[in-house]
């Protein structure tokens, strides 16, 4: 064992570039991998990045209006809570497409669970009709920012002024509603 490592030390006195860039050059592709691997990652798990972002919740109750949510705060390992929110669910149709709902109503993005807007903007007073709906819903009903809502049977419209993505489980027509805020 001795005399490999006294060779070893004489090879690389007498060869200290080729060592050199032997070690650079291995130092190089472990530095590769590990980007790579970070990257990959973060590229096939589009759903932990948005729950990273939105400070997403690992819990959501709905409860009755007249549940106290304030003591939740109080519970051993819970670090933030947000709400409540009174919630309605119903249907809402654009361009011949319908999508079950269930409409949020908040005024500011909550801490907790805070929608991501990818195009538009949140909700402004200036519009008090206004909604903001969750990505998938909104390619579900083809709808873009600026575009009407209408509750089927009702004379009520709504204008969409942004599109943003949640941390929430996404719409699938028949199984799950959609989020509007």
């Amino acid at each position: 064992m001795r005399a490999t490592l006294r060779w070893a030390h004489s090879d690389l006195r007498t060869h200290r570039g080729e060592a050199l860039f032997l070690v650079l050059a291995t130092a190089g592709v472990v530095v590769s991998l590990l980007l790579a691997t970070a990257l990959f990652g973060y590229a096939t798990n589009p759903w932990q990045r948005v729950f990273t972002q939105a400070h997403g919740a690992h819990v959501t109750l709905h409860t009755t209006a007249s549940a106290d949510a304030d003591r939740l705060t109080g519970l051993e390992g819970v670090r933030s809570v947000a709400g409540p929110y009174p919630t309605s669910s119903l249907t809402l149709s654009s361009q011949g497409g319908r999508a079950s709902v269930e409409v949020r109503g908040t005024r500011d993005r909550p801490e907790v669970g805070r929608p991501i807007v990818t195009s538009g903007h949140w909700l402004d007073p200036a519009t008090p009709d206004g909604v903001v709906l969750e990505s998938n819903l909104a390619r579900a009903l083809l709808t873009a920012p600026g575009d009407t809502l209408s509750v089927p049977g009702a004379a009520r419209r709504f204008t969409v002024v942004g599109v943003a993505d949640s941390a929430e489980p996404r719409v699938r027509p028949g199984e799950r509603a959609g989020l509007v805020w």
